[in-house]
C-alpha cells in the first residue's frame, strides 16, 4: 500500500491532502461459502374439504314480526345451517370449531350483530348462532367457546348448527337484516 500525503499552507489554514492508493499483488479471488438446508414438514390424513355445493352457506332468515322479537332475549324463526365435509382422511377422528363475527350486544357475547348499515337496517334485532341442530348452546362472536365435534374417518360428514333472530332492545324497527358468522375449524 502507499500512501501520499500533502501539506499546503495558505495563510494561517493547512490543509492536508490524503491520498491512499493501495497496490495489490497477483489476482482477486472471491470467496465462495454453500450450504445445506433441510426443509421438514408432514402430511396428514386427519382432514376433510368443505363441500360448499352440498352446504348451507348463505342461509335465509324467514321474515319476522318485529312483534315477535320484542325484548332482549326474545328469539325467533330458527333455520338449520349445514356444512358437508368431503374427501375426510383415514386419520380424522374429531373437528374444533369456533365461530366469530361483529358482536350485536354489549352484554350478551353470543349475539351477533346486523352488519347492513343502510337507511333500512332493522336494528334491536341480533343473531344466535346455535353449535347443535338442537339444545340452547351458541358460539360467542369473539371465538372463545369453539366446539368439537367427533367425524368419520375416510367417509363424508356433516355438521349441522342453526340461527335464529334474536332481540337485543325492548324496541324493533323493521328493515333489513345480516350477519356474518366465520366458522373457522381444526382437525384432531
Amino acid at each position: 500500500m502507499l500512501n501520499i500525503f500533502k501539506y499546503h499552507f495558505s495563510g494561517n489554514k493547512l490543509a492536508i491532502t490524503c491520498c491512499l492508493l493501495s497496490l495489490a499483488s497477483g489476482g482477486a479471488e472471491a470467496a465462495n461459502d454453500s450450504v445445506d438446508i433441510t426443509i421438514t414438514g408432514r402430511v396428514l390424513a386427519n382432514t376433510c374439504t368443505i363441500d360448499k355445493s352440498e352446504s348451507k352457506l348463505n342461509p335465509i332468515l324467514p321474515p319476522i314480526s318485529d312483534r315477535d322479537i320484542k325484548g332482549v332475549g326474545v328469539t325467533g324463526q330458527e333455520i338449520p345451517v349445514t356444512i358437508a365435509l368431503k374427501d375426510c382422511g383415514a386419520n380424522v377422528e374429531s373437528v374444533k370449531v369456533s365461530a366469530t363475527g361483529t358482536s350485536g350486544s354489549s352484554s350478551n357475547k353470543s349475539v351477533f350483530g346486523n352488519m347492513n348499515t343502510d337507511s333500512n337496517a332493522a336494528t334491536g334485532v341480533g343473531l344466535y348462532f346455535f353449535k347443535r341442530d338442537t339444545g340452547v348452546d351458541k358460539f360467542n362472536t369473539d371465538g372463545s367457546n369453539p366446539e368439537s365435534y367427533t367425524l368419520t374417518p375416510s367417509r363424508n360428514n356433516t355438521l349441522s348448527f342453526r340461527a335464529s333472530y334474536v332481540g337485543t332492545a325492548d324496541t324493533v324497527t323493521a328493515g333489513e337484516f345480516r350477519s356474518v358468522v366465520t366458522l373457522s375449524m381444526t382437525y384432531q
